[in-house]
């Protein structure tokens, strides 16, 4: 028997402190109920619940994510639902307003109610939100912009449109049918009119009374016209040697009728003489040589517009005149090709009279005849900018265009040509001008023509397509280059004209030829599908092609290339899985009044109101595709609802199955530690005693 180590006493204690350790991992498994509290209980299989609990966490968020989409997708359709209502009554409005019996003030108060249910369908496009997010004027379609919104700008587009750049050419920018009548001379002395009958504008007439002021005669003037989807516009005060203008509404080939007593009609000076709405030519003329105004003074009237003329007019001096007066439909300027010549440019017949009978009237209006019956200009001529609306960099600076110098003539930024100063020539000297612009004219830029302004300061180009022409220097990196282009003027300006229609209104419109077109063997989309087509209305440019394309811009006032940057942002996504990149893009088109093309709905007239069912049959199978796609992305939120939950179930219960205890096995454990544990006590108790009976061998 040993005293100083007691062996079994430390071999009880040793596995009395295992079962100890095992007893405390069992307690702690069925106090938490999990299997794994640490890392040490199962590394492994810590590591794959974690990864489980992870997409456990995501699917659940997921789901919810998937509910909030169902509920913006049905407060979009929810207001698409009045959209659609509205579209269906401003259709029974435009059937209504189609019917004979109708008088034209039933259709303007039909006219009203359209007006206001397209302010509110405007209204709920601009306001109709979820979480502060606007649903359908297209902030959740996809980003685009224009590269020249003067020329033309991105409305709408359709689902199958790619991300990409498309080009075209706006080769002239819409218009509309306008014109401006003689003088008036339907009035006495004391204002009113000498006159009774009927007048008719596209079909709605009006009655004027003999002896009604000249502010009641254009009242009624105007508010017939407006019913007839015209504007009419004057002078105030209104009366005689005043004139009428008469302008369509909308854009595009709308014509103006004017009809009634023949009477009437020519002392509002709307007789065809005077008034030529729906001309399509445009009148372009020179003068004879050698216009000047004869011995006597006197008035006369240019397009029933008053202009007053001395016998000591000079040339530039009428010139000045009929410019000052701005003569509606058109324009004059100085032909320096000739002495004294001046050119006009008009949209109709210039009509030139006498104001009175007194002899300086008819002798001054016989003077200036030759404006109205001189040569025609060639067909390439064109309507050229009024030379006080052109750019003054353009200003011939008058310095010395040094020799050697070159500079090069650029079309639409497109080299077209070159010219070489083979000798000093300075610009301040006007026999030197004109020869440069004879030996510019002589390098046969085409469709393009050089001249001066009438002061000889300004370098002006025409270029009948409505191209823009500079000149630059053909090497930036050379002073003489630089400073022969700045001398000139053109070195960081461009002036550009466009050709004329008459005084018709014609659509905007796309030359075919110049729209980028995709290239189907690169993987890059680089343009509008092959095949792809375009209509023009007014203002309004769509592009379609296969697969539901569409593209829908709204014309500028201006000529000229452009393109359409179509970019990937801007769908809303709607992240509906657990991972990265698992989100489904919901796209809303806008759908404001403009976008669905009813901006312009007039139903003053019976002909407005049938042309308005096509256009409303238009935007009521626009809403319905947009419902229809709205329907078909709740549905499929809903089957992802489905999935993400059945996902999510078993995603749990695998989860369970490695980190969850078994709770009959852990008490099981529990009871067999225990027991150990209270045996191990026991017997550390008793080998403990044992060396007590070392005293009674020393007490013996």
């Amino acid at each position: 028997m040993k005293i100083n180590n007691n062996i079994p006493a430390l071999r009880s204690l040793h596995l009395l402190d295992v079962t100890n350790s095992a007893l405390d991992k069992t307690l702690e498994k069925l106090s938490s109920g999990k299997r794994i509290n640490r890392a040490a209980d199962d590394a492994a299989g810590l590591a794959i619940a974690q990864k489980m609990d992870t997409q456990v966490r995501g699917l659940e968020i997921a789901t919810r994510n998937s509910n909030d989409g169902i509920s913006l997708i049905q407060t979009a359709e929810g207001s698409l639902t009045e959209v659609h209502s509205m579209l269906q009554r401003i259709r029974e409005l435009c059937i209504q307003a189609s019917n004979g019996t109708l008088s034209a003030d039933d259709r303007d108060s039909i006219n009203n109610e359209v007006v206001q249910l397209k302010e509110e369908i405007g209204r709920i496009a601009d306001t109709t939100e979820f979480n502060e997010m606007k649903l359908l004027n297209g902030d959740i379609d996809r980003r685009a912009f224009s590269t020249n919104s003067n020329v033309a700008d991105i409305v709408a587009m359709s689902d199958t449109v790619n991300p990409a750049n498309y080009s075209f050419e706006v080769t002239q920018s819409a218009t509309k049918t306008k014109d401006t009548g003689g003088a008036v001379t339907l009035f006495d002395g004391t204002g009113n009119s000498t006159l009774a009958g009927y007048i008719n504008i596209n079909g709605e007439q009006i009655y004027i009374e003999s002896g009604e002021s000249s502010e009641t005669v254009f009242a009624k003037i105007r508010n017939l016209a407006d019913t007839a989807g015209v504007n009419a516009t004057t002078v105030s005060p209104f009366g005689n040697s005043k004139t009428i203008t008469l302008e369509a509404q909308l854009f595009g080939e709308k014509e103006i009728s004017v009809t009634g007593d023949t009477d009437l009609i020519e002392g509002l000076g709307l007789d065809s003489v005077h008034f030529n709405p729906n001309t399509e030519g445009e009148y372009k003329k020179v003068s004879n040589l050698g216009i000047s105004i004869g011995a006597l003074d006197g008035d006369v009237l240019v397009n029933g517009i008053e202009v007053n003329f001395l016998n000591t007019d000079t040339t530039a001096d009428i010139l000045d005149k009929l410019k000052a007066k701005n003569i509606p439909g058109a324009e004059f300027a100085l032909d320096l090709t000739g002495v004294d010549s001046i050119i006009v440019m008009s949209t109709k017949p210039l009509v030139i009279e006498a104001k009175t009978a007194g002899a300086g009237d008819v002798a001054v209006a016989a003077d200036l005849s030759s404006l109205a019956s001189g040569t025609a200009l060639s067909s390439s001529s064109v309507r050229c900018v009024p030379e006080d609306n052109i750019d003054t960099t353009a200003t011939i600076l008058g310095g010395v265009a040094p020799a050697g110098a070159d500079i090069e003539i650029m079309v639409n930024g497109t080299s077209a040509g070159a010219y070489h100063f083979a000798a000093n020539l300075d610009l301040s000297i006007p026999a030197n001008l004109e020869t440069l612009v004879g030996n510019l004219n002589q390098l046969a830029v085409p469709n393009t023509t050089f001249t001066l302004d009438e002061t000889g300061s300004k370098l002006i180009s025409y270029n009948t397509n409505g191209d823009t022409v500079t000149l630059v220097p053909s090497d930036n990196g050379d002073t003489d280059d630089v400073d022969a282009a700045g001398f000139l003027g053109y070195s960081n300006s461009s002036v550009s004209v466009q050709t004329g229609f008459g005084n018709k209104g014609h659509s905007i419109e796309v030359n075919p030829t110049n729209i980028v077109f995709d290239n189907p063997s690169t993987a890059a989309i680089e343009g509008f599908p092959i095949g792809t087509t375009v209509t023009t209305s007014g203002k309004k440019i769509v592009f379609e092609g296969s697969e539901g394309f569409q593209l829908t811009l709204q014309g500028g006032d201006v000529p000229g290339n452009v393109t359409v940057n179509i970019l990937e942002t801007g769908p809303l996504d709607l992240q509906i899985g657990a991972n990265e990149g698992q989100f489904m893009a919901i796209r809303i088109q806008n759908l404001s009044p403009e976008a669905l093309g009813i901006e312009d709905l007039n139903l003053s007239t019976s002909t407005l109101a049938q042309d308005a069912i096509t256009i409303i049959d238009k935007a009521i199978n626009t809403i319905s595709s947009v419902r229809s796609k709205l329907g078909a992305f709740q549905n499929r939120l809903e089957h992802t609802i489905q999935s993400l939950t059945v996902a999510s179930e078993n995603m749990i219960a695998s989860l369970s199955r490695i980190e969850d205890a078994d709770m009959a096995f852990e008490m099981s454990e529990y009871t067999k530690q225990n027991v150990l544990a209270q045996a191990g006590t026991s017997m550390l108790a008793q080998a403990n005693q044992r060396p007590q009976s070392i005293l009674q061998l020393l007490q013996q």
